[in-house]
Order: structure tokens, then C-alpha cells, then sequence
């Protein structure tokens, strides 16, 4: 994967200034998740539970699909310790490590904040901004790939490794009977397995 490729060289992340490890850390997240903008912006410190072997992050509050009794996302990242240098989990922890200095004289809980001072929290643009910003750093053109582009890959990516449908369409917050992923996204169908999504990227 080109951008994974280009994000390698961003290690080890104690070294990386924080727009450095802001940006790999946004677009990590958004190919590990499939999830939307709009849903990443909303993740807040006290929705991630980071544990031994992954890192689990609810995002309780409403959200594009949102509809009454629906299931609202849980993103699950498993730490990919055979290379680490392009982990989600390992980005998104150090990433917590780093910012928070910043949040001692804020009551910002909001996971990611702005590269300037006073450090708030940032909207959905700034993110598919930020996540633009490395692609067309990595060699993508932009012009026809932009941050969406992220979730078309992931999505795709996961499935030809054997991701079965239903696990992609919770990943990407679809309900269960959507077709959207089959009409839109996949370019290529094989046969399904039950892996999980993240792993079937990263490892």
C-alpha cells in the first residue's frame, strides 16, 4: 500500500513532531476503521479502552446513520506487533502519550485536537483535510482520491483478504441489509472467512 508505505517512515513516533504524528495517526485510524469522518471526530479519551492486546473505541454519541435502536460504532484495533511502525493502535496510544501535556489546562476529552494553541478539538473537515494532506504527500493524486478515499480502501482491501461481508458492514457502520458496499465499493469478490477487519489489513 502506497500511504502505508509512505506512514512506515514516520518511526518511531517519539522522534515525530506533532503534526507529524497527528496526521499518521488520523489516517492509520481512518484505513484501520472504514468509519466516517464525521464519526472519527467524535471519539472522545473516555470511550478508549486501550488494553494488552488492543485498543477499543466506542463512539456513543449520533452520527450520520444513526437511527433509533441502532448499534453505534466500536472500533477495534488490534496492536500489530510485527510492525509496528504502521500499528493504529500503537499510533493512537502514543499519540494520547503526546498530547497530553497539552490537555492539562483544558478540559478538551476530545481525542484529537489542533496542532495550534489553545489545542481544541477539531471537526470532521480537519480531519479528511489532514488525511488529504498524506495522501497527496504519499503520491496520490488528489484530485481524484480524497480522504473518503480511505474508507473505499479499507473496505475493499479487507474483504478480498476474507473479511466476511457482515463484519465489513459493521466495521463501516452499514446496517445489515445494506448494499452499498457491493454496489459502490467492492471491485473484487472472493470467498468469506470470519478474520477480523483491521487484522486482514495490517497483518
Amino acid at each position: 500500500n502506497i500511504v502505508l508505505n509512505y506512514l512506515s517512515q514516520f518511526f518511531p513516533h517519539h522522534d515525530l513532531s506533532l503534526i507529524d504524528l497527528t496526521l499518521k495517526t488520523i489516517t492509520l485510524l481512518s484505513i484501520a476503521s472504514a468509519q466516517r469522518m464525521q464519526t472519527l471526530s467524535l471519539i472522545k479519551l473516555q470511550n478508549i479502552s486501550i488494553q494488552n492486546d488492543e485498543i477499543m473505541i466506542r463512539v456513543p454519541d449520533f452520527v450520520k446513520t444513526s437511527r433509533p435502536g441502532a448499534c453505534q460504532p466500536l472500533i477495534r484495533l488490534p496492536f500489530v506487533h510485527e510492525n509496528p511502525s504502521v500499528c493504529p493502535a500503537l499510533a493512537i496510544q502514543n499519540y494520547i502519550e503526546k498530547t497530553t501535556v497539552l490537555r492539562n489546562n483544558t478540559s478538551e476529552d476530545n481525542l484529537f485536537i489542533s496542532i495550534r494553541r489553545p489545542h481544541k478539538k477539531v471537526g470532521s473537515q480537519t480531519l479528511a483535510h489532514w488525511v488529504k494532506n498524506v495522501l497527496k504527500k504519499s503520491g496520490i493524486d488528489i484530485s481524484v482520491f480524497g480522504a473518503h478515499s480511505t474508507r473505499h480502501a479499507s473496505t475493499s482491501a479487507a474483504y478480498s483478504s476474507g473479511v466476511n461481508l457482515e463484519t465489513v458492514r459493521q466495521a463501516a457502520g452499514w446496517s445489515n441489509t445494506s448494499n452499498i458496499f457491493l454496489k459502490y465499493y467492492n471491485k473484487h469478490v472472493i470467498k468469506n472467512t470470519n478474520n477480523s477487519f483491521a487484522d486482514a489489513i495490517f497483518r
